[in-house]
């Protein structure tokens, strides 16, 4: 059985891009009044050949290195955190008796966005227990567990298990991973409504793609009502794990105003 989630106020960040060979990076903290997540290197990881900075804006480098603003964690691991689905899902199951970013980072478990990992023991790389990643054959289920959630019911551990795995993709939309021929992708649902926003996502990516734009692969996924789109991952090649940032965090380590004009001129 495992024991109850103890809060804390500091964690231990890997890297697994190795997933056989977790490296430390560093310690995750909470700070300003627990409103941020800083990171400290761990001085192995700077000494070390595998060692690199993880962005722009966390040099590889000895001290405390905190985010500008509040409710944020520093640098590339702002990525490594759910966003607003995922934080709805760890809310509605995990329910750990303190939800601060540090909890959020913690619950998102194995199978985050990227190379980072996050465990309480400084010493050994243990995420969070998350279940085994669903198959298709899961899809309808999986969709039933999204529209229990998104109504704020209680799932079963079924449905639990099939969640799990997808709660830190960025995003608002409902989602969770799926393993396809193999792969891992992200399957994401609509909200509701008479828009087939899955089926126009998959179009749009599609013509994206016939226009010469390096897109990720989209596969349509028929429900009884509408779809959903599934989105192969592009921070996994078989078993290796890619660092990667999002447009956000590579905006922000910049100095740059937010926006998709701005990351274009950065190009």
């Amino acid at each position: 059985m495992n024991r109850p989630y103890q809060a804390q106020d500091s964690m231990s960040l890997w890297w697994l891009g190795d997933v056989h060979v977790p490296k430390r990076i560093g310690t995750l903290s909470l700070q300003d009044q627990r409103r941020k997540v800083a990171l400290s290197y761990d001085p192995a990881w700077i000494a070390s050949a595998q060692g690199f900075a993880l962005s722009e804006d966390l040099p590889l480098q000895a001290g405390l290195m905190l985010p500008a603003e509040r409710n944020t964690a520093v640098g590339a691991v702002d990525d490594a955190r759910p966003d607003q689905w995922g934080e709805r899902v760890i809310r509605l199951l995990a329910r750990p008796a303190r939800l601060s970013l540090l909890e959020y980072l913690y619950f998102a478990g194995d199978e985050r966005f990227g190379a980072l990992g996050v465990s309480l023991n400084p010493d050994t790389y243990v995420a969070d227990p998350t279940a085994a990643m669903p198959t298709f054959d899961g899809l309808a289920d999986m969709h039933q567990a999204v529209q229990r959630v998104m109504a704020g019911e209680a799932v079963s551990e079924q449905q639990r298990r099939l969640l799990q795995p997808g709660v830190s993709m960025g995003g608002a939309r409902p989602k969770s991973l799926m393993h396809i021929d193999g792969a891992s992708w992200v399957v994401k649902f609509s909200e509701g409504g008479e828009l087939d926003s899955p089926l126009v996502e998959h179009a749009s990516m599609q013509l994206a793609r016939r226009c010469g734009i390096h897109a990720a692969d989209t596969l349509a996924l028929p429900l009884p009502q509408g779809h959903a789109v599934a989105v192969k991952r592009f921070d996994r090649e078989g078993v290796k794990r890619l660092h990667v940032l999002s447009a956000h965090v590579a905006l922000r380590a910049a100095g740059e105003t937010m926006g998709y004009p701005e990351l274009a001129q950065l190009i």
